[in-house]
């Protein structure tokens, strides 16, 4: 089962109600503050409240990650007894597919979302409803009717976790819960496995000590990077080191990443190719060297160990980077969804970075219907605007003033040496 659509209506920027298809390669362009990074986070939103750690509906923090002071900042506007709607798409294997959505009320006075209604369209049942039927989110949290059956429900997160009847109930009734458990279990599945980079990877430092266990993640911002090339070194044989060290050398700079080992601690090395006894700590190289890392180390741990995630979200994966390897990142992505079966998400300022996209469609390396682009425009409705690519990598309603203003300085610069002449 994978994650196809993201649905919201409410919810912090997006007044509207929205929907977000998820391709293998889905990408988020558009001015700051237009709510990119908003649609970017949502499935690991939705993650949390679909897993068996969730502690409420929505939780302000988790694993690191911050949603909000408040629970009002989840709401547009930040209305004190507003509403949102949350929702997603899955589609199962045998392309059946199932879709949830939650609309939550908040009650400013209590500081806690209750879930007014909850439903699942689904290959089973057309329709299955929850109703609230209470007024106070203490006393009646947990009246509500199930379809036509009235019921006392506790929900984990966005799904019902138990449902009993009141009064007498039938057959079909006690089949819909079992099958309800179950649904939630394969959309907790489905998104358990995400893996997020945010737009500021930490700072890399000098010496690391090898890690007492084997990782399997770098955190949000690519803490554990280093570590896990530590552990590959140590334990792996080098193939993961070896892989991003020469990707290295052939795309930025052309020195080799490397490390020196001393006891149990290691350092991380740029050894220059033609004297490789000369070499420089990484914490002596640029900003964009500590950025990149966590994306390269990323996709070659997930190619050679085979350990994919099934959706991987990065955030201005172009920062602190020259243009010109704007264009490499974009290709290590569609390498990423020709070798492993893991679809992305990239939030991104780069023109450099969508022309390459566009170049390798056209050139039939990479199929245009694995691709979408949305463009986040910052009016005063936060309207996106879904931009086709057709196989010859054109694209459809291009928004006007996207990525123009080389072209803008450039006009601007011959109207002023006209006018000096």
């Amino acid at each position: 089962m994978k994650l196809i659509s993201l649905k919201f209506k409410n919810y912090k920027a997006f007044k509207q109600p929205q929907e977000i298809e998820i391709r293998p390669l889905t990408i988020l362009i558009g001015r700051n503050n237009a709510g990119k990074s908003v649609i970017s986070r949502l499935p690991l939103l939705l993650a949390r409240a679909l897993s068996e750690e969730a502690e409420g509906p929505l939780e302000l923090t988790f694993n690191g990650l911050d949603f909000g002071g408040s629970f009002r900042d989840f709401i547009h506007n930040r209305f004190q007894f507003g509403a949102i709607t949350l929702g997603a798409s899955f589609l199962e294997d045998d392309d059946q597919t199932y879709t949830f959505e939650v609309e939550l009320q908040y009650f400013d006075e209590k500081k806690l979302f209750i879930i007014d209604k909850f439903t699942l369209e689904s290959p089973k049942y057309k329709y299955c409803t929850i109703q609230w039927l209470g007024n106070d989110p203490i006393i009646d949290a947990e009246k509500y009717q199930l379809n036509e059956q009235t019921c006392q429900i506790t929900f984990q997160g966005l799904f019902p976790k138990t449902i009993i009847p009141l009064g007498e109930s039938n057959a079909r009734f006690e089949e819909m819960v079992i099958y309800l458990n179950k649904v939630k279990s394969s959309f907790a599945r489905a998104m358990k496995n995400i893996t997020y980079l945010g737009p500021f990877r930490d700072t890399l430092r000098r010496t690391y000590t090898f890690p007492g266990y084997q990782p399997k993640n770098m955190g949000f911002a690519g803490k554990y990077a280093p570590v896990l090339l530590g552990d590959d070194y140590l334990r792996r044989r080098g193939k993961v080191v070896d892989s991003v060290g020469k990707w290295f050398k052939q795309h930025i700079g052309g020195w080799i990443l490397d490390i020196s080992k001393a006891g149990d601690s290691f350092a991380l090395v740029f050894r220059n190719p033609d004297d490789p006894t000369f070499e420089i700590n990484i914490a002596d190289m640029g900003a964009g060297i500590s950025q990149v890392l966590p994306i390269i180390v990323q996709h070659h741990f997930a190619l050679l160990s085979k350990e994919y995630a099934q959706l991987a979200i990065i955030e201005q994966p172009e920062l602190h980077l020259h243009p010109k390897a704007h264009t490499e990142l974009a290709d290590l992505y569609i390498t990423g969804l020709q070798t492993v079966n893991t679809h992305f998400i990239i939030e991104t300022h780069s023109e450099n970075f969508i022309l390459r996209i566009r170049r390798r469609i056209a050139e039939g390396t990479l199929d245009h219907k694995k691709v979408i682009i949305y463009w986040i425009d910052d009016d005063a409705h936060n309207r996106i605007q879904e931009i086709q690519i057709d196989h010859q990598g054109a694209v459809s309603d291009w928004p006007s003033g996207v990525f123009s203003e080389d072209f803008e300085e450039a006009k601007a610069i011959r109207m002023s040496q006209r006018r000096s002449t």
